[in-house]
């Protein structure tokens, strides 16, 4: 929670509200600090069974938002836009019909599949036309800041039924407990490298 709200701090400081994946960032590291916000105070309220409504609502804003960064900054937008609806559409289907009751990690699971896959495509396609200038661009950054949360979440949901998630690696800190600290350390350096970078470039 801490390296949430430190990221959303810097970020209050560094991020150019003029440049849309400035705006896209700010937006997501805005629900991400919400998120753990009202979280906590549901907690302290005792009213946790509304904790999963809240994550649920955070993920289709958070995939959302990636998503459109992703298709704005790959040109395909234009394209795009229907996988994004396609997203939405499925997103509102499975909180009403799939899964109304519980945690919607399918939604998760198809938006994180539909990001990995549009970043390798087009990621593949700059290779290929031997764009590689990209490849070191800040903007290549932040498109590869969530991949390792989307990869480890993902993951840790196809296990969720399953006792492979509570076995314990460390202490007494089970298999989930471990995957989410360490990819969520991982998303928030990135997002921290990037704003920093930015930072570097524009006082050159």
């Amino acid at each position: 929670m801490i390296v949430v709200f430190i990221t959303f701090i810097i970020g209050m400081f560094i991020l150019n509200l003029k440049k849309k994946n400035h705006i896209f960032l700010g937006i997501i590291l805005l629900i991400c600090t919400l998120t753990e916000v009202i979280a906590l105070v549901l907690k302290i309220q005792n009213r946790t069974q509304y904790i999963g409504l809240v994550y649920d609502i955070s993920i289709f804003l958070f995939l959302s938002s990636w998503i459109t960064i992703l298709l704005n900054n790959f040109e395909l937008f234009e394209k795009g836009k229907w996988v994004l609806l396609f997203f939405m559409l499925f997103a509102v289907f499975n909180f009403c019909y799939l899964q109304p009751h519980i945690f919607n990690f399918y939604t998760y699971v198809v938006g994180a599949l539909i990001y990995i896959s549009l970043f390798f495509w087009k990621s593949f396609s700059y290779l290929k036309s031997q764009n590689f200038s990209f490849f070191f661009s800040t903007t290549y950054i932040l498109l590869m800041a969530p991949l390792a949360l989307l990869f480890g979440l993902s993951f840790m949901f196809v296990f969720v039924d399953s006792s492979v998630t509570t076995v314990v690696v460390f202490r007494n800190t089970n298999l989930y407990d471990f995957v989410c600290n360490y990819i969520n350390a991982i998303f928030y350096a990135m997002v921290i490298v990037y704003m920093f970078k930015e930072v570097q470039i524009k006082n050159e």
